[in-house]
């Protein structure tokens, strides 16, 4: 059920840890509900110019930036109903390899295929939803490059803070307020404003 998750409503940053997350040189995944309204940013690593971005562009399809690069998938993302996003990185050779898969009821498409990638070498934080309309909950990161089809079978199941290889896991369920409890590693992350999707509704208070 999507009965509450942080709306995202085309801000620079809806939302950002205040603590580093070291991804460099490493594989890691990426994983959540995602309600995609218009183009933007999903959710962004690192400092500077070097930067893991995954995001939808006005065509409907997923994009992955790491630095100068960017990807970009030939098939579309849902938009207007709610999917489960799966995206996996890990460095190979000098380069590296990402997938991506989206489910939307009973359908699942794959997005990234084992795509050879340039290598990520980013340090910094974890921000969401830059420019972008919809909704985000359940936003899990782990630190290996799991298997795409396994997480989406385990789409629907609330993750322990003890799951191996979790080091993120924001469920984006408060409902009010601007602090996003991270339940695995005690990362937060702080809003820009309250601003909630409840009941299939947005409710934003802005400061």
């Amino acid at each position: 059920e999507h009965n509450t998750a942080l709306a995202l409503q085309g801000e620079e940053r809806t939302a950002q840890t205040e603590a580093d997350i070291p991804l460099t040189g490493k594989s890691f995944s990426a994983d959540c509900w995602l309600l995609v309204k218009s183009a933007g940013t999903i959710l962004s690593h690192g400092n500077g110019q070097e930067k893991f971005i995954i995001a939808t562009d006005n065509d409907g399809h997923l994009t992955i930036t790491i630095g100068d690069e960017t990807y970009t998938s030939e098939k579309l993302m849902p938009k207007d109903l709610w999917c489960y996003l799966t995206v996996s990185y890990k460095p190979k050779d000098k380069g590296g390899v990402i997938n991506a898969t989206v489910s939307e009821a009973a359908n699942t498409t794959p997005l990234f295929i084992d795509q050879t990638v340039t290598a990520y070498e980013g340090v910094g934080t974890l921000s969401i939803g830059e420019g972008m309309t919809g909704a985000i909950h359940e936003l899990t990161l782990w630190d290996v490059a799991h298997d795409n089809a396994k997480a989406q079978l385990e789409r629907q199941k609330t993750k322990s803070p003890a799951t191996a290889n979790l080091m993120g896991y924001w469920k984006m369920n408060e409902g009010e307020g601007r602090v996003i409890t991270d339940y695995a590693r005690n990362r937060h992350l702080t809003s820009t404003g309250e601003s909630w999707y409840i009941n299939n509704e947005n409710k934003a208070a802005a400061l």
